[in-house]
């Protein structure tokens, strides 16, 4: 989510100093056609591309290879992949194939990832005296480029009667090795049978030892449609953000929390309402939800306009259902404007807006924060420094975050209008106090500033070096991941470590990571 220092962007539903009303319930049903993402798996950047719709959480898979007779190899997927293949190709091209898993509709899709050309074998290191360490070791071969895609389309563990995918050149030649165009195929989903596709891009990287291969698959296929809710038309498209090839899946919190206490979610599906790929702002919180954009996790509930809808869609993706929901409401209240925040309770994920401490509204129940975005996001140039002290990059950090947050002028000057991300979001842990929203009384929701800094130390080599991290903490404990102001970052804040005399051991800066 985006904020903004100058004049404050509030594009978010609010409703004005009273609790929502459940209303009516009503369905409303729509069909979502399938369409396809062309080319491969490389992402156009900036407004007007395809990038909100390409985006996605891709399915990982990883292998190590030793380059050395005997040495430890490892593939997570190699049992899985035994238990589903039973013919393969007589020979392959790569001295090490890469035996994937993808999980696609529910169902386990066997693949191997080969070498277009035989893969030759290393040659021995010229003889050594023997007091010369590894002097029979092979000499490392720099890996192979995958070039070469046999998938079990049909899953009956058959690899030899699909015909192979040739990868195409890519603009990513070189740095992460050829690309494979868009894959199609139908799959099967609660029933139903689909036509999908996907993107797969693999690496292969080596050190002195051993060699890599790593990779993703992304969905390529995304649904779009019409809905009339409250008398308006609605325009919808609906991601397969975790690439399952599943249009169904909701957001969930992971089981396992960070060191730090921060609380991430299990990725699911997306929902877009009135997606404006012009608009840079829907390029903000792809990955967290929280911007007060076009974007909504797939959950039970959905908040839009003011009111709360029940969601169903179909595992296939191609029909939705929104209906207005009968659950009573409270609401919540936070001071910040322009806010927007992630909640998760009984009802799943909900996302909400708001700001100025007006109540949102909110189900009954017990809810926690996940993250937020509070965004103050500009478009009109801002005035012209006074002094250097106001050029970009001056000030705190600490600083800059307030006034960005309090109103104060920016400091760049861009020579057209255009977006100025001026925003701050958070991710709460585990320790957030649970909020208990009561039907028709309003319930605070704390975060946001005051912020303060916090510094950890580690000695990663050992007492004679340490390593200093510093985190920037919200009112409740939340970790601040992400802050721009005016468009940039703020300057590097800067430390200064003394001795117990007094006297200075160091100086530095922290930086951005």
């Amino acid at each position: 989510m985006n904020a903004r220092s100058i004049a404050l962007l509030a594009a978010v539903a609010i409703l004005a100093g009273a609790v929502a009303r459940p209303v009516a319930a009503r369905a409303e049903t729509c069909s979502l056609e399938l369409k396809r993402l062309e080319g491969g798996p490389s992402v156009a950047l900036g407004p007007g591309s395809d990038y909100i719709y390409r985006a996605t959480y891709p399915q990982g898979f990883f292998m190590q290879i030793s380059d050395q007779e005997g040495g430890p190899s490892h593939n997570p997927s190699a049992e899985a992949f035994a238990r589903i293949v039973k013919k393969e190709p007589a020979k392959y091209n790569a001295r090490h194939p890469y035996r994937g898993v993808a999980t696609l509709g529910g169902h386990e899709f066997a693949f191997v990832l080969d070498a277009a050309k035989p893969e030759p074998e290393p040659e021995a290191k010229p003889e050594k005296p023997k007091s010369a360490p590894d002097a029979s070791a092979p000499t490392r071969v720099l890996p192979t480029p995958y070039a070469r895609l046999y998938f079990d389309f049909n899953r009956n563990g058959d690899l030899t009667d699909d015909k192979p995918v040739e990868a195409v050149e890519s603009p990513f030649a070189g740095r992460s090795g050829p690309s494979f165009p868009r894959i199609d195929l139908t799959l099967d989903a609660g029933g139903t049978r689909f036509e999908y596709s996907f993107s797969l891009r693999a690496y292969a990287y080596g050190s002195e030892q051993f060699r890599y291969v790593s990779g993703q698959i992304n969905s390529a296929a995304y649904r779009e449609g019409k809905i009339t809710l409250n008398g308006k038309q609605r325009r919808l498209v609906l991601i397969d953000f975790n690439s399952n090839g599943r249009f169904d899946d909701a957001f969930k919190v992971r089981d396992v929390v960070a060191p730090d206490g921060r609380v991430y979610p299990e990725f699911g599906d997306v929902l877009l309402v009135d997606p404006d790929p012009a608009d840079p702002r829907g390029m903000m919180g792809i990955y967290d939800l929280a911007p007060a954009t076009s974007r909504y996790p797939v959950a039970s509930l959905v908040y839009l306009d003011g009111r709360y809808y029940d969601l169903e869609i179909t595992p296939a993706g191609d029909k939705l259902t929104m209906t207005a929901s009968s659950a009573p409401l409270g609401s919540v209240s936070n001071p910040n404007e322009g806010f927007g925040a992630v909640v998760y309770g009984d009802r799943g994920f909900v996302k909400i807006t708001g700001g100025k401490g007006e109540p949102t509204p909110l189900p009954v129940g017990k809810w926690k924060l996940l993250a937020y975005t509070i965004d103050h996001t500009g478009y009109d140039p801002p005035p012209k420094p006074k002094d250097d002290a106001k050029k970009e990059g001056g000030g705190s950090l600490l600083e800059s975050l307030a006034s960005a947050l309090m109103g104060a002028a920016g400091s760049s000057v861009p020579e057209v209008p255009r977006p100025r991300f001026t925003f701050v979001s958070a991710q709460a842990t585990r320790d957030y106090p649970a909020i208990e929203v009561r039907e028709g009384e309003t319930a605070k929701l704390p975060f946001g500033p005051p912020y303060r800094p916090v510094v950890t130390v580690s000695y990663p080599e050992g007492e004679g070096k340490v390593s200093l991290a510093m985190n920037v903490v919200g009112s409740v404990g939340e970790h601040c991941t992400d802050l721009y102001v005016d468009g940039g970052r703020p300057k590097a804040p800067e430390f200064t470590i003394v001795g117990p005399d007094g006297k200075e051991v160091d100086r530095g800066k922290f930086e951005y990571g």
